[in-house]
């Protein structure tokens, strides 16, 4: 019963983004997805082989790949995520900001790091 149930929520999840205008190669790995929860189900009733699945896998790999950065673009994520570690230039600006603390602790590298490359192009 489970399974029915979440293969009818994979089919209405796949209509509604279809119908939204999601690209087919984010399609076809979602529906490889779905294979993958239940491939013994699709080798006794669709005849799917593995390595013919492994095959459909690849290739919707393949077809998205070229096209990643403009799907998590597309998301708007920069207008959303405010954390500091989101890029380089963010998390050092950050790093640079933060207080140093007393004690016997070693700082984390990564503020080592930081104030070697601060000292390198002071020098420059």
């Amino acid at each position: 019963c489970e399974l029915g149930v979440t293969a009818l929520g994979h089919a209405h999840a796949h209509s509604a983004a279809a119908a939204a205008g999601v690209p087919a190669p984010l399609l076809e790995l979602f529906e490889c997805f779905c294979m993958r929860q239940d491939l013994l189900w699709y080798a006794e009733h669709a005849g799917l082989t593995d390595e013919a699945f492994r095959t459909k896998e690849d290739a919707a790999v393949r077809a998205a790949l070229p096209h990643l950065a403009a799907y998590v673009d597309a998301l708007r994520w920069r207008e959303l995520v405010t954390a500091p570690i989101v890029s380089d230039e963010k998390w050092g600006e950050w790093v640079g900001r933060l207080a140093p603390q007393g004690g016997e602790e070693k700082q984390h590298w990564a503020l080592y790091q930081r104030r070697s490359q601060d000292a390198t192009r002071a020098r420059l």
